[in-house]
């Protein structure tokens, strides 16, 4: 979208809800601050400073490092920044910022290197959880701290994970019956599958049908 079309609809948006009653507004000015339309640019040159509500840009996924240490005297929502996807290794060291490290194990835009800057403060059942894990993400946790039925039902779980570690024990209920596995699991693990699930697996009936 042109910026200036976009500048033009995020200023509707917001004179809008400056109509409603006090109320309905605070509600939804939380909701206008988090809006993607709502670009760091259009902030600045549009609005005014004082007026601006740090819990809804805490979850605006525009956010940039520079801009939070700007504002670093404001009332910023922590738990909703540790889910933000706009989340960078560089903003994990903003000293002020107390983040939330079981959201940050949750949050999708979560990186190796952000991991191993701390591993210890991160909780692994929700990384397991994690759309971010792959095999190389994986590599780098402690194989004691991989739970394996949880990981089992991570929408993101691929065969090489489940190949890679195959000795694991693996909530096979849940992998008979996930979607992004291949036809090649069944040569891996035919005494384990669990069949009954396999045949509602659409990958593999696919693969079975070409």
């Amino acid at each position: 979208m042109e910026q200036f079309a976009q500048s033009c609809i995020v200023r509707k948006m917001y004179y809008y809800i400056k109509k409603t009653d006090a109320e309905a507004q605070e509600a939804l000015m939380v909701v206008f601050y988090s809006n993607p339309l709502l670009t760091i640019e259009i902030l600045e040159d549009s609005f005014i400073e004082s007026e601006y509500n740090f819990d809804g840009l805490s979850s605006n996924p525009n956010l940039t490092h520079e801009f939070i240490t700007k504002h670093s005297d404001k009332q910023w929502n922590f738990q909703k920044l540790s889910s933000n996807p706009c989340l960078t290794l560089e903003m994990l060291d903003i000293d002020f910022i107390e983040y939330d490290y079981s959201l940050v194990s949750s949050n999708p835009s979560l990186t190796i290197e952000m991991y191993l800057k701390n591993p210890n403060v991160f909780n692994h059942q929700n990384l397991m959880t994690n759309p971010a894990m792959n095999l190389e993400f994986l590599k780098v946790i402690d194989i004691d701290k991989i739970d394996f039925n949880i990981l089992s039902s991570n929408q993101n779980l691929t065969y090489d994970i489940v190949e890679y570690f195959s000795n694991a024990v693996w909530n096979m209920e849940q992998v008979s019956q996930h979607m992004k596995l291949k036809l090649d699991l069944i040569n891996t693990f035919k005494n384990t599958l669990i069949f009954d699930y396999l045949i509602l697996n659409k990958t593999f009936i696919g693969e079975m049908l070409e």
